[in-house]
């Protein structure tokens, strides 16, 4: 039986499961390897996103064609040219958007908490490929290493590949452990990494990626508190996991991570990169890409006993994710953001969610 302080995989196993994924995730993008891009290239990812169907709302407006004419029009679909494209870091926070806009299409007037046109977030310290650019020059078109979409230029500034291998791969390096902390107006999420510069009794100093004046990636040397980070990923055990997942328990819910909060499969990726994996950000992608996956199927006392076989897993139905973490009192429990209740909740695992699920993942 496996005690909760006990080592689960290495270090070393995972970077080996990390290389697995990336074999097998249609997502992924090896951001080193990407050299030259087409004019066709260019344009197939960018309309590789449909425009939502209209009407769309937001707050009290409502958005038809005559008013979303705009969001097109700053595609600047005319005026792609082949590129090599230009090495970036995520300097502030982003959104990831389908299309270069700050307007939230929401199929709701009343629960607005489901952007059509929001795809992800991109963390701090995030490497992309910028390929084309807006009409009005406020978004770049980028590639990140698992998903591609629209950013807002001031979230990114321009890196050689020098720089990338300073602020990405830098082995001397801090892991964000907090769900976030606030360093000035910048918010550094959990599993967020940087370069550890020196350290105090109580801080780490670090280097922060920001853009200077000709958006060029610059350092800004900055210090945190040793209480919501720690020096290179934490060890992979169960009470580790158990920590990093519940530090999240009611935390806002929001579709691609807006807002600053988490969905389903970011809340899982940000989790589990605290200890070096790194996950799709797509729960379909990851339901074919991480680990061993066994088919559930049959009966719920058969899929009951077999979920509770394994310690932790990951829980699969379509378009959604769910962590296992065992039983308390003998019942089992899993946590997961949930876009029914729009927080992080610690739930028991009932006939209702077994009757949805489809899939057990074991990290292993």
């Amino acid at each position: 039986m496996v005690k909760n302080d006990d080592i689960i995989m290495s270090l070393d196993k995972i970077k080996d499961i990390n290389k697995d994924i990336q074999k097998r995730c249609p997502d992924y993008n090896d951001l080193y390897n990407l050299y030259y891009f087409s004019k066709e290239e260019i344009l197939k990812y960018i309309n590789g996103y449909a425009f939502p169907e209209l009407p769309k709302y937001e707050n009290d407006i409502v958005y038809t064609k005559e008013n979303t004419l705009d969001i097109l029009d700053n595609l600047n679909l005319e005026n792609i040219i082949e590129s090599q494209g230009k090495k970036g870091i995520i300097v502030k926070r982003a959104n990831l958007r389908a299309f270069p806009t700050n307007k939230h299409l929401y199929d709701d007037q009343e629960l607005q908490k489901f952007d059509t046109i929001q795809e992800s977030e991109l963390l701090v310290n995030t490497p992309v490929i910028e390929i084309h650019e807006s009409k009005d020059r406020a978004w770049a078109f980028v590639i990140s290493p698992f998903y591609v979409g629209w950013i807002e230029k001031e979230n990114m500034a321009y890196a050689s590949i020098e720089d990338w291998n300073y602020f990405i791969n830098n082995q001397n390096f801090i892991v964000i452990t907090a769900k976030s902390y606030l360093c000035g107006e910048i918010s550094l999420d959990m599993s967020v990494t940087l370069p550890l510069i020196n350290v105090t009794v109580e801080e780490y100093g670090l280097a922060l990626p920001i853009q200077d004046s000709n958006n060029i990636v610059a350092i800004s040397k900055i210090t945190i508190p040793k209480i919501v980070a720690r020096i290179g990923f934490l060890e992979y055990t169960y009470e580790n996991l158990f920590c990093q997942a519940l530090k999240y328990k009611d935390s806002d819910y929001s579709w691609g991570g807006l807002d600053e909060s988490v969905d389903c499969s970011s809340f899982i990726a940000n989790v589990y990169r605290c200890f070096g994996f790194y996950f799709p950000r797509n729960t379909s992608s990851q339901k074919i890409s991480i680990g061993k996956g066994i088919i559930l199927n049959g009966e719920n006392n058969h899929k009951l006993k077999l979920i509770e076989k394994y310690v932790p897993c990951l829980l699969y139905r379509p378009g959604h994710v769910m962590l296992y973490l065992g039983k308390v009192n003998g019942e089992p429990y899993i946590i997961h953001a949930s876009g029914k209740s729009l927080i992080v909740e610690l739930t028991r695992i009932d006939d209702n969610i077994l009757n949805t699920l489809d899939k057990l993942v074991i990290i292993d």
